[in-house]
């Protein structure tokens, strides 16, 4: 048996389409549209974005992953790097700008990179994971919630996902940084990166790390030295496992790369990383 576990990725999150101007969603909602400091549709590498700082764009987002929660027999809930997110540049739309105007005296900085201005749309993101933290485990409370954030600090730099203090409120229960890099070295070194922030205040990890290795995007294809060496490394520096993108890598030139994995992880399958 492989033992798997059933959490489905709730890859979008708060972004409404690509390259599709707003999408169906803000088609048919165009004032949950997120905003510009131009005041035009929030885009960022072809993504349209909603606002994810508007409570009925969260109450959504919020009532879509409880009702897979509850109508479907999986063992919790991911958001990515779209959830939850909101890219810096946005929070220009006409609510929000009351909103922080209300709760600060201030009108929001035209530079979307102020620091007081970042911080205060990342608590907001903050505080949405805080309640979908706590309703997924008034409906069961056993049920994972996961996330696979870009890594820190360029998901809080470019996206407001302000890890550090989801570790500290202990509002996840697996994290699974996407370490994305092609070579051993690139990858030992973010690896390292994401221990110095992914702590616990007694210094522990405090949660289940497993960081995201890349071993195939288009023609790319890890090799398998290079694969040895990560789970090696991932072993030595204590994480509980590693989830791969994606899992297609170990059946290509007839199963190579899964052949070794189940070497390195005797008895385990290569679509059972853990």
């Amino acid at each position: 048996p492989l033992n798997l576990r059933v959490i489905p990725w709730f890859e979008y999150g708060f972004a409404s389409a690509y390259r599709q101007n707003g999408g169906r969603i803000l088609a048919q909602y165009p004032d949950w549209a997120g905003c510009d400091r131009h005041g035009g549709l929030l885009t960022k590498n072809g993504f349209e974005w909603l606002n994810a700082l508007d409570d009925r764009v969260q109450d959504f987002m919020l009532q879509l992953m409880l009702e897979v929660l509850t109508h479907y027999p999986v063992d919790g809930v991911q958001g990515d790097d779209r959830l939850p997110v909101f890219p810096v540049e946005g929070g220009y739309d006409r609510a929000t700008q009351n909103l922080y105007y209300r709760e600060t005296g201030r009108e929001p900085p035209k530079n979307p990179r102020d620091p007081d201005w970042m911080k205060w749309r990342s608590d907001r993101l903050t505080q949405f994971l805080h309640r979908l933290y706590d309703q997924v485990k008034a409906v069961r409370p056993g049920a994972i919630v996961s996330m696979a954030p870009s890594p820190y600090p360029f998901g809080y730099e470019e996206y407001l996902q302000d890890i550090p203090t989801w570790i500290r409120h202990g509002l996840v229960d697996w994290l699974h940084p996407q370490l994305y890099r092609r070579t051993f070295k690139d990858y030992r070194r973010m690896v390292d990166a994401m221990l110095r922030y992914c702590t616990a205040p007694d210094g522990s990890p405090g949660i289940l790390l497993a960081p995201g290795m890349l071993v195939k995007s288009g023609s790319y294809l890890i090799s398998g030295d290079d694969l040895t060496r990560g789970l090696q490394y991932n072993h030595q520096t204590g994480l509980a496992g590693e989830v791969f993108f994606f899992a297609e890598a170990f059946f290509q030139n007839q199963g190579s790369l899964g052949t070794q994995l189940r070497n390195i992880r005797p008895g385990q399958s290569p679509k059972s990383p853990f």
